[in-house]
This record gives structure tokens, C-alpha cells and sequence, in this order.
């Protein structure tokens, strides 16, 4: 009838203009969410000698204004002061007198002369060695003049500096303030408020769009079998390539991973790095097929054209070759094209695929979990908070499932239209 026809028509369309804004909506995001992981990267957070500059520099600054002596401390340094203070007398006065004797005898006379002239006249050692119990209280007080704690905290950020740029570990991140500035951000935190926002209303679109998907497949599956007419099966054919299009092009699963939070100690006080990014992929199956055909070594490519002949060309083939059996009869004898139409399903591979995608998505999180906890469990007291609630699956995942449940119909209803001949033999 031609009533389903139409409403198979509407379904399609609608169908189209669904995917169509799926596809902008998750290129939009995916753009968001790669910023946001870029953002809280690691390398620019625990693993960056920059972060961790203002940190120890407000702790050893602190730990200077907060420097008192003691009486008992006090006195011991004090005693090491004095000991080094003579000690570095008793070395000017053994260099001088080694000068002295060295020579021939007229240049040891003129030495001894002028030597014996300056420790009377200038320089006496043993009233040095009576002035150095005051010198060492001066350096003393000198120490906890404010003054003096100023200066010292120069000269310490001064080589901390020094350090962090001979030790090639600090990262630049000039590029993240364009990122901000792009997203009209001011700071790091309130970007990542925003991007929570973004997320939940992602999550709320998939939801929405998956639940009208499905009203509309299982709609569009009931006309196939209620209507008699073969005009409704062709548009189910062009209704499951648009399906298959979608999960191949619209990202299928988000995974990532960050350490949510993770704490040191560091100068008896605790320190925390939060939302720390380990791990992020946004992929689609073209996406997956691209990357593992850039790879130079032939394993990669390897897997990637399994995928490709499996699980790609040989749906699209399938479903070309059942859109010619709805119309055309004398194709039906042909074994080639009764065994790809009918037969090809369990070579496919592409159930096998969904399924050990949705696997791979439910061991993500205590993989990840239990491989850093292990990596952190001999280097901090603190063990770090693993934090995967972002990885989920995306749309292109659903549609490409859709579409493997709509092709075994497609292929009962082709079994059930020529029953009569011999594609059913």
C-alpha cells in the first residue's frame, strides 16, 4: 500500500536529518573534550616541573619567613660556626707561611720579612681567633634580620629556577591560554564547569536520539513485513545504508581516563594534583581504519584491512546485492549472489565486532584502574583516585548495531520473498 510507503518515506527522512545533526553535534563535541583533555593533561600538570615551581617555591618561602632559632639550636650552630670560622684562619695562616719558605733563600728572606711585617702591623691570627665567638653571633643575627630572609628566598627561587630549566622538565603550555581565550575561558577550573555542562547535555542528546532511532528502526522493520509491495523494501535498503554510513563515520566509543586526584607530601604539607588526563580517544571506525593503515609497520595495517574486507566491504556489498533481489528475479539462481546475500552474515564479522566493541567498553575502567594502581602502589602513601566516568559509548556504536539487527531482517525478508524459487534451495 502506499500508505506505508509514505510513512517508510517520513521515517527515512527523518532518519537523515537526525544523523545529519548527530554528526555536526558530535564533531562539536568531540572538539570540546579534546580541549578539555588537553587542558588537564598530565605533562602540564604532575608531570611539569612549572606546576610544581609555585608550590615549592611558596613552601621553602614560607619555611624561611617561618625560620627562628632557638636557644638550643642556636648554640649549636653557633659552635659549627666557630669551628669553621677558626678552621678557615688556621688555613690562611698555614698558606701564608708555606709561601714563605718557598724560593730560593733571598726571595724567603723578603717573605719572612714582610710576612713578619704584616702579622705584626696588619694582620694578627690570634686576635682574629679571639674575635670569632662575636663574628659568629653577628652572622647569627644576621640571619634573622628580615632583610636578610628576603634576600635569602631570592637566591633560593633564583636556583630553583636555575634547576628547573638545566633539567629539560618543564613543558610549555603557552598553547592552552589559545584554547581558553577560543573558549572565552578565563582560567582552567572554570572551563572544566563548563565542559560538565556540555557533557550531561551530551549524554541527554544521545539518550534522546537513541530512543527516537529505535522507535523509528522498529517502525520502519514492522512496514517491511506488513507491507507487500517491494517499493517499501527498497526504502528500508536505503534506510539501512544510511544506518550503516552513520556507524561507520559518527565516533562509536569515547574512552578516557584521568587521575581525579592525587596527593604528596611535601615539606610536611599535603599537596594535590586533580583531573590529571592520562588517556583520550574520540574514534569512529573510519577514524579507527585511518589510523591503523598511517601505521609504518605492516601488523597495523594488517588488522586494519581485516577490518576493512569483514567489516566494512563486505556489509556495503550485501546490502547493494539485496537491493537488487527485492527487483530484479534472474539473479536469483546466480550461487555467488544467494551465498552473499543469504550466506555472508557469519563471515562479516560484523556482530562479532559489535560485540567485542561493548566488551572492550565494559573492561576499560578496572583495566585502567588496576594497571595504575599497581604502577602507584610503591610510590606514594596516598593511592591515586582513577576517574573514568567520561568513557561511554557513542552513537555510531547504536547505529552500527542497528544495522546489523536491520540486515538479518533485510535477509529473512528476501529469504521469505523468493521462497518459491530457488535462492531458498
Amino acid at each position: 500500500m502506499k500508505i506505508y510507503s509514505l510513512l517508510a518515506c517520513c521515517c527515512l527522512l527523518l532518519t537523515c536529518s537526525y544523523i545529519s545533526n548527530e554528526y555536526q553535534k558530535q564533531s562539536q563535541f568531540k572538539q570540546h573534550h579534546t580541549d578539555y583533555a588537553e587542558l588537564n593533561n598530565i605533562r602540564y600538570g604532575l608531570l611539569n616541573a612549572n606546576s610544581w615551581k609555585p608550590i615549592i617555591a611558596t613552601q621553602l618561602s614560607s619555611k624561611i619567613e617561618d625560620f627562628e632559632l632557638g636557644t638550643s639550636d642556636r648554640r649549636a650552630l653557633k659552635k659549627e660556626l666557630e669551628q669553621s670560622l677558626h678552621t678557615l684562619l688556621k688555613d690562611a695562616e698555614n698558606i701564608i707561611d708555606k709561601k714563605v719558605h718557598e724560593g730560593n733563600a733571598l726571595n724567603q728572606f723578603v717573605r719572612q720579612v714582610v710576612v713578619g711585617f704584616i702579622k705584626t702591623i696588619a694582620i694578627d691570627f690570634d686576635d682574629l681567633h679571639k674575635e670569632v665567638p662575636s663574628v659568629a653571633n653577628n652572622i647569627l643575627n644576621e640571619l634573622e634580620r628580615p632583610e636578610m630572609k628576603n634576600k635569602l628566598k631570592d637566591v633560593v627561587l633564583h636556583e630553583l629556577n636555575q634547576w628547573i630549566e638545566e633539567s629539560g622538565q618543564h613543558v610549555s603550555d603557552r598553547h592552552l591560554s589559545h584554547i581558553l581565550k577560543h573558549h572565552k575561558m578565563s582560567d582552567i577550573k572554570s572551563f572544566n564547569q563548563h565542559f560538565e555542562d556540555i557533557n550531561q547535555q551530551h549524554h541527554k542528546s544521545n539518550l534522546s536520539v537513541l530512543l527516537m532511532q529505535s522507535l523509528l528502526f522498529c517502525l520502519m522493520t514492522a512496514l517491511l513485513y506488513r507491507d507487500t509491495h517491494r517499493r517499501t523494501a527498497f526504502i528500508y535498503t536505503i534506510f539501512l545504508c544510511t544506518l550503516f554510513l552513520a556507524g561507520v563515520f559518527i565516533p562509536m566509543m569515547r574512552i578516557y581516563a584521568e587521575l581525579e586526584s592525587i596527593e604528596f607530601i611535601l615539606l610536611n604539607k599535603r599537596l594535590v594534583f586533580e583531573h590529571q588526563a592520562l588517556f583520550y580517544q574520540h574514534k569512529s571506525l573510519a577514524d579507527i581504519l585511518k589510523l591503523l593503515f598511517s601505521q609504518t609497520d605492516g601488523q597495523g595495517r594488517f588488522v586494519g584491512g581485516i577490518i576493512l574486507v569483514f567489516s566494512v566491504l563486505f556489509p556495503a556489498i550485501k546490502l547493494l546485492l539485496s537491493a537488487i533481489c527485492i527487483y530484479t528475479r534472474q539473479y536469483t539462481n546466480n550461487v555467488v549472489l544467494r551465498w552473499l546475500v543469504l550466506h555472508s552474515s557469519k563471515w562479516s564479522m560484523i556482530d562479532v565486532f559489535v560485540v567485542s566493541i561493548f566488551l572492550s567498553f565494559l573492561g576499560f575502567e578496572s583495566l585502567v584502574s588496576n594497571a595504575l594502581k599497581a604502577g602507584f602502589s610503591n610510590a606514594s602513601t596516598y593511592q591515586p583516585v582513577i576517574d573514568t566516568h567520561y568513557t561511554s559509548l557513542e552513537p555510531g556504536f547504536f547505529y552500527f548495531f542497528l544495522f546489523v539487527l536491520g540486515s538479518g531482517f533485510m535477509s529473512l525478508y528476501i529469504k521469505n520473498l523468493h521462497q518459491d524459487t530457488d535462492l531458498t534451495h
